[in-house]
């Protein structure tokens, strides 16, 4: 390949990145802003006990999907020269797998509803049952969308049907419909995008079964599969833990407080995993220009939504009491420990999908598996009864593994350790910096301001300050990489 035909191979990927991260933002946003409003609706409506059984219930509906996936998804994505014939038997197995799960969770229903100690359980396992059947198949397709970069006709797909399922599910909330509503809604939301994505299919399953690359397949989805199950459990274990230990009242708070970490998780991360799931693997051999975009990327997410989620640790009470009223007292103090975590967590995830992207996943399963431990040895030898230390605990044993996961990514694309506390430390001092302003001001604040939504406003102007202003003393060179950024969503 000679120089002119390297530089349009750059520019065609460049283009492609930031073509494909757009429209992931906007499907992401859309979707995800949806389901958030929905969800404060919802839960100013209900109280922390009726939410916890929603907690539950939409557990088993991210379980038994993820179950029947079995890596495929992900696989699809990545696999090189597939045919149609080959992706007919890793559909008839999540099928089957998908089956064979919903109907152990008709049997154990009972079991699980008397187990947690949550009455009137099961007829909503039994709801969620029936939305799972039609979310396995559709998401072979919606892979299949990833696969061919047609980010902007999920992005249109996603908020059309997320934006009509929330307007149902806020009727149904006012008039009294309570769990229903959010149920529905994901009913509804399931529906609508199966019948989207297979009246527009990439592919039509046939009885012509292959297994000539199944083996490829099942060799990048396993460990996906494995990881997965692994990080479910590593994270959903304190899950389980509320739920007995300290009833359903407390599990309800942890969830909605776990929900607004969750959306903006997937809303600041999710975007970005899926683009680069789908660019970084065309040029997996390229050290270079994998180095390049690894820069970028953690350069971005330490200048802009590690100190957004620093921010909100900071505002929590005014954010929370805003949101969610009196209701929920409490809730305050369990966010803020999950925020900080978001702040690490949404610089350490791009290290999954750097893994991930150059088919290094049994490395991901490795790192994964020792936060498993770590998560369950902590919880079990320092386990508490009061929510918020509980929580504190959690946080900590997620965050134990932190330093082997972006060893594991340097070792791989020989990224050395200096860079990336140049590119980390600036900002992180600068966020606490702001942070502990904030917490030493809120009294001054509310002396003057008694109003949760003005003085969070006005601490949040100040955090924005002072972080700002450091930045600048420090290297305003960072300054020049968020310009750049909103230059070129712009020119898209």
């Amino acid at each position: 390949m000679n120089n002119d035909q390297k530089v349009t191979s750059n520019e065609s990927i460049k283009g492609a990145v930031k073509h494909g991260v757009l429209w992931s933002v906007i499907q992401n946003w859309g979707g995800r802003l949806i389901t958030f409003i929905t969800s404060i609706i919802l839960a100013r409506l209900l109280g922390p006990e009726e939410y916890g059984i929603i907690g539950i219930a939409f557990l088993i509906l991210t379980f038994i999907p993820m179950i029947a996936d079995f890596g495929f998804g992900v696989a699809i994505i990545q696999k090189k020269n597939l045919s149609d014939e080959d992706l007919n038997l890793p559909f008839y197995i999540s099928l089957f797998l998908g089956f064979c799960l919903l109907l152990i969770l008709f049997l154990f229903s009972s079991f699980i509803e008397h187990s947690l100690k949550a009455p009137g359980l099961s007829i909503y396992l039994y709801a969620i049952a029936v939305i799972t059947i039609i979310t396995i198949p559709a998401s072979f397709q919606e892979a299949l969308y990833v696969r061919n970069a047609l980010f902007r006709e999920l992005a249109y797909r996603r908020l059309v049907i997320d934006f009509g399922a929330g307007v149902i599910a806020v009727i149904l909330a006012f008039n009294g419909f309570g769990v229903w509503s959010l149920i529905i809604q994901a009913a509804i939301s399931a529906a609508l995008g199966f019948i989207w994505l297979w009246t527009k299919p990439q592919w039509l399953p046939t009885f012509n079964i292959s297994t000539k690359s199944f083996n490829g397949l099942l060799k990048v989805g396993m460990p996906v599969f494995l990881e997965r199950i692994r990080e479910f459990l590593s994270n959903k274990i304190i899950d389980f833990l509320i739920v007995t230990a300290l009833g359903l009242a407390a599990y309800g708070i942890f969830v909605v407080a776990n929900r607004l970490y969750t959306i903006l998780m997937q809303l600041l991360h999710g975007a970005i995993f899926n683009v680069l799931l789908t660019s970084i693997s065309k040029i997996a051999d390229d050290l270079v220009r994998l180095r390049s975009i690894y820069i970028k990327t953690i350069g971005f997410s330490s200048t802009v939504t590690s100190p957004f989620f620093v921010l909100l640790a900071a505002i929590s009470p005014e954010i929370m009491d805003v949101l969610f009223g009196k209701k929920w007292i409490g809730i305050d103090t369990v966010s803020v420990p999950l925020m900080l975590l978001g702040a690490v967590h949404t610089i350490q995830y791009v290290n999954g999908a750097f893994l991930t992207s150059i088919a290094k996943s049994g490395l991901t399963l490795f790192v994964g598996v020792v936060k498993t431990f770590s998560t369950v040895l902590i919880l079990y030898f320092f386990g508490s009864n009061d929510l918020v230390q509980l929580t504190w605990l959690f946080v900590l044993s997620q965050l134990v593994v932190t330093p082997l996961s972006f060893y594991v990514v340097w070792s791989q694309i020989r990224f050395p350790i200096k860079d990336f506390l140049k590119l980390t430390l600036e900002t992180t001092i600068g966020s606490a910096l702001a942070y502990f302003t904030i917490t030493y001001l809120r009294d001054v604040v509310s002396v003057f301001i008694s109003t949760s939504f003005l003085k969070g406003l006005i601490l949040a102007l100040v955090f924005a300050i002072v972080h700002l202003v450091y930045i600048l003393i420090v290297n305003p060179k960072r300054i020049d990489l968020i310009y750049e950024f909103v230059k070129d969503k712009k020119r898209k």
